[in-house]
C-alpha cells in the first residue's frame, strides 16, 4: 500500500528532531528506515531534515485571476 504525501511529510517532521542530534552513524540508519518507509531518495531525504530548511513553510503562489470574456 502506498503512503500519501501528507503522511510521509508528517513522518519527515517527526523524525527531523531525533535525526539532527544524532552523531554519523544513526543518521545514516535513520536515512535507511525512512526511505524504506516512504520510498523516497535518500539524498532527498537529507536535504529535508537540514536545519535549514523548515517543513512548515508554505509557498504561496499569487496567480492573476483569468478574465471571461
Amino acid at each position: 500500500m502506498k503512503m500519501s504525501l501528507q503522511l510521509k511529510k508528517e513522518l519527515i517532521k517527526k523524525v527531523k528532531d531525533r535525526y539532527l542530534i544524532s552523531d554519523k552513524l544513526n543518521k545514516g540508519n535513520i536515512l535507511n528506515e525512512l526511505g524504506a518507509n516512504t520510498e523516497m531518495n535518500r539524498k532527498y531525504l537529507t536535504g529535508r531534515l537540514s536545519p535549514k530548511i523548515d517543513l512548515d513553510f508554505v509557498n504561496l503562489i499569487n496567480r492573476k485571476e483569468t478574465v471571461q470574456r
